[in-house]
């Protein structure tokens, strides 16, 4: 087993940082102990001094060798004398882990790495009192590191409680799911909403990455 654990690039560079680069060995498969069906393996690294920090991949590389032995026995002297090992073929599979700890950003954020053009905001609406189907759009959203998965959009419609005081009244009445394909840079959406008869409603968009 092959696990590189690499970082962002550092001073400047365009190269990621090698963090760990080391082989493991699984001390109890080998051709005299071979196993001949699945086989579990854990080789516990103590004390692993790195940080994880965001930006962090693991790659880790499993490879296998099929094979065995066979032992020679002399019928005339009744021992074994010889131990033969089969040269087998070989397997290689690869796995990645990365981690994202940051959310993505709007670019009206301090931390965006790109600024806004205009009328691009997290959420608006193109008029706040109408008797039209209402119109909402969004842009300016991004994820640099994991890319953005999809946006929800939840409409509820505000009422006001015992003290008189307007507040959100049970389930959303409208929600779903923005499905988007992996990307980095941000896109401009438009829903537009029906709302049947009079009422106030308020809304609440959620953006999530791909990172799990």
């Amino acid at each position: 087993m092959h696990v590189i654990h690499s970082k962002l690039p550092r001073d400047g560079g365009s190269s990621r940082y090698i963090a760990l680069n080391k082989y493991y060995t699984c001390p109890s498969l080998s051709s005299t102990v071979p196993q001949s069906g699945l086989s579990s393996c854990q080789i516990p690294e103590e004390n692993y001094k790195i940080n994880i920090e965001h930006g962090d991949i693991f790659t880790v590389t499993y490879a296998s060798t099929s094979g065995g032995y066979r032992k020679l026995f002399d019928i005339v002297n009744n021992r074994y004398y010889k131990t033969n090992t089969y040269v087998g073929k070989d397997s290689e599979k690869a796995v990645e882990l990365r981690f994202d700890f940051i959310a993505p950003v709007h670019c009206s954020e301090q931390a965006a790495t790109a600024k806004c053009n205009s009328n691009e905001q997290p959420i608006g609406l193109e008029a706040d009192i109408t008797k039209n189907p209402i119109k909402a759009q969004w842009s300016g959203w991004s994820d640099g590191l994991s890319g953005i998965a999809y946006y929800l959009l939840e409409i509820f419609e505000l009422k006001p409680n015992i003290h008189g005081d307007l507040t959100e009244f049970g389930n959303p009445n409208w929600g779903t799911l923005f499905l988007l394909g992996r990307f980095n840079q941000w896109s401009f959406f438009t829903f537009l909403f029906q709302k049947i008869g009079k009422g106030i409603l308020f809304s609440i968009s959620r953006v999530w990455n791909w990172a799990k």
